[in-house]
């Protein structure tokens, strides 16, 4: 009995499913999921996009409807499904524009995720592949700046000077622009030395910070190490024990924080963290 019910349960389903409006029509599904992920709805934009390709395997929004997978995938922070629906994408349908889109946008969530040494291969290989392809002005602007988050400027600044000749007033020139000036920026960042942090914070608290640019910083380090110590002194004066031992036993800790805190901040000044993270704020990738 509870075997009938459930054949009875899935063939009504199944009759629901198949008298649909959508089924048999490749727009309307296909449209049906653009408008889901129009709207911000990623989930079903991705379900209706999966029906579509199970419906139609060879249908004629077959790779559209992968690269709007792909999208809504990373619109929904899964950037794994993403990319991999969009490596699918180029993989089954090379010869097509969305083949070309796919692999533009994997480059890009690479490039995104933290993988500007992969992004900037992708990028090769679609020029590789495509010397004449749709997406050759973003390919060479996201090359610039793959080069620029792999430590590579002076590439990045030829690569800038390369795409200004070949595009003069291209779509990306004004961000490029803003590239090329952080990339001289950093170019002429004079380098901190461990030396000099720490020698000069053993004699003055807080000069790892001040030396470092962090003037905020330095100054409360300075005043609250300095204040420390003279209420120490003043309780020693007095006869307070504790008061001076309260005090002192502070004072150490902020002294020896400002030591070993003057190598940390050099660091941070000499890395190039800041300047990828300005970057990667100034990049134009879009999806």
């Amino acid at each position: 009995m509870k075997r009938t019910i459930k054949i009875s349960i899935c063939a009504l389903l199944c009759a629901i499913i198949f008298s649909s409006p959508t089924w048999g029509n490749e727009e309307l599904i296909i449209k049906l999921a653009e408008t889901y992920y129009q709207h911000g709805d990623y989930f079903n934009a991705i379900t209706e996009s999966l029906r579509y390709q199970f419906l139609y395997p060879k249908g004629k929004y077959h790779a559209k409807s992968m690269i709007l997978e792909g999208k809504a995938y990373w619109k929904g922070k899964n950037p794994t499904q993403a990319l991999e629906a969009m490596n699918k994408c180029f993989e089954m349908h090379p010869q097509t524009e969305e083949g070309e889109e796919a692999l533009l946008y994997s480059a890009r969530m690479r490039l995104l995720v933290g993988s500007p040494y992969f992004a900037h291969r992708t990028l090769l290989s679609y020029e590789y592949l495509y010397n004449k392809g749709k997406f050759l002005e973003e390919i060479h602007a996201d090359k610039c700046y793959s080069l620029a988050l792999m430590g590579e400027l002076t590439e990045a600044k030829n690569s800038i000077a390369a795409y200004m000749g070949t595009y003069k007033n291209g779509k990306y020139y004004s961000s490029l622009k803003d590239l090329e000036k952080l990339i001289d920026n950093e170019e002429r960042k004079p380098h901190k030395s461990y030396v000099i942090a720490i020698g000069g914070s053993i004699i003055i608290p807080g000069f790892g910070h001040f030396y470092a640019g962090d003037w905020k910083v330095g100054m409360l380090s300075f005043a609250s190490t300095v204040t420390c110590f003279y209420l120490a002194w003043d309780g020693y004066r007095d006869d307070n024990i504790m008061r001076s031992l309260l005090f002192g036993v502070i004072g150490v800790s902020l002294y020896q924080h400002s030591l070993f805190s003057s190598s940390t901040n050099v660091y941070h000044y000499n890395s190039r963290e800041s300047f990828y993270k300005k970057v990667m704020l100034g990049y134009t990738g879009k999806f």
